[in-house]
């Protein structure tokens, strides 16, 4: 298969708000991949890769999936839908990873989720996307000290995804 071979076809209003199909080739996928597995290493040993929890459909998905395989890692698919996405128990059993991605939507139920059971271990990376992050996100983080680096996806499909990494705690 050539590096330019279409991959998949996105489809997203992006900041224009006029619905659009994003055409991703290989290499452009490949490229990101790559770029991602040197930005989510972790310092530390970890059991798992990622905590695939997001629709596969959703191209924020496709580090959470492909990052930990091609680094020789597991990736725990989560159960629970929704508001009880990190209450599943395969979440805390599996921890810790190397990254979790989640849109910052999520932040609020994993700051709970880490909060309540006390296990700020569970990773030390969150790559954010699929929405705009917001400071108030990351307020609960702040205020109770979760030592976190941020890594901030936001505005993937027509660039197949930049990678803007930024450490807020």
């Amino acid at each position: 298969m050539a590096p330019d071979s279409l991959a998949y076809v996105i489809y997203t209003s992006g900041s224009t708000g006029k619905l659009k199909g994003v055409m991703i080739e290989h290499a452009s996928l490949l490229n990101y991949l790559v770029c991602c597995r040197e930005n989510y290493r972790s310092s530390n040993d970890t059991r798992s890769g990622s905590f695939a929890h997001l629709s596969y459909t959703f191209d924020a998905s496709l580090n959470a999936m492909f990052v930990p395989l091609i680094n020789g890692k597991a990736v725990v698919i989560g159960s629970k839908d929704h508001l009880e996405t990190f209450e599943d128990e395969n979440f805390t059993k599996y921890a810790p990873y190397d990254f979790i991605k989640a849109t910052p939507a999520h932040l609020e139920l994993l700051g709970e989720t880490l909060i309540e059971t006390q296990k700020e271990w569970i990773t030390r990376k969150l790559v954010l996307g699929g929405e705009a992050l917001r400071l108030t996100y990351l307020k609960q983080f702040i205020q109770k000290g979760v030592d976190v680096d941020v890594i901030n996806e936001y505005g993937p499909t027509e660039a197949t995804v930049l990678i803007l990494r930024n450490v807020f705690l």
